[in-house]
């Protein structure tokens, strides 16, 4: 398969830490639009006992070529209108598959991500420590024995286990603008007291993304909304 040009791209995985403050928004649903099903797509190897297949053409039953995609689009603004559809147009390498636009994941075979919108509306994720690490809320009907929150909680990528089965990928964007791929988040802990359940992540190629204008960009009017 071959990819469209990335727009300002860095470059390397790397790893994260802790404190310093600034806000973002739990993304809310845009326009749902569905992308017509091929089948293309196999069955998900990460379903549970209780947990049903996923059906074929959707994006729990894909698999994302994550390194292939963190080299081209790492830290980069994903081109094409400034909606999810865009971003999983390039995660599936423009194979068609049905996904929903209503939530702040999206569940792939191999990867989740989670989307993040920076307007400094409602409740607020925050940046820590300049951008190393982040929170983020899940989705507000959810518990810990939510299918997704299970794989976020046991399978995300830590700095100790680089070949988790699940990478979770983190895309940001400024209110109306395209998504930026900030890259992998690794878990560091989460809060089921909390309603939504509340995740601290770290951004594993913090290093990288620190040479990338829209991740600045992005920083720089969370810390401004958190003023």
């Amino acid at each position: 398969h071959t990819r469209g040009p990335a727009q300002g791209g860095v470059q390397g995985p790397s790893e994260g830490e802790v404190q310093s403050a600034s806000p973002l928004r739990d993304l809310e649903p845009d326009d749902i639009l569905q992308s017509e099903t091929q089948d293309v797509c196999e069955s998900d190897p990460h379903v549970g006992m209780d947990r049903a297949a996923p059906e074929k053409g959707s994006s729990r039953a894909c698999e994302v070529e994550v390194a292939s995609f963190l080299r081209e689009y790492l830290g980069t603004s994903i081109q094409g209108p400034a909606t999810k559809q865009s971003v999983v147009d390039k995660l599936a390498d423009q194979r068609h598959v049905r996904f929903s636009k209503y939530a702040g994941s999206l569940e792939w075979s191999n990867a989740i991500v989670v989307w993040v919108n920076i307007d400094g509306n409602d409740y607020s994720n925050m940046f820590l420590d300049g951008g190393k690490q982040m929170t983020w809320f899940a989705g507000g009907k959810q518990s810990e024995k939510t299918p997704v929150v299970q794989r976020l909680i046991s399978s995300a990528p830590r700095a100790d286990v680089p070949d988790a089965a699940t990478t979770v990928l983190l895309f940001c964007r400024l209110k109306g603008e395209p998504y930026v791929c900030c890259g992998r988040l690794g878990y560091v802990r989460h809060d089921a007291h909390k309603r939504p359940i509340r995740f601290v992540w770290s951004l594993l190629d913090y290093a990288a993304l620190g040479t990338s204008p829209h991740f600045k960009q992005l920083l720089g009017e969370a810390s401004r909304l958190q003023k």
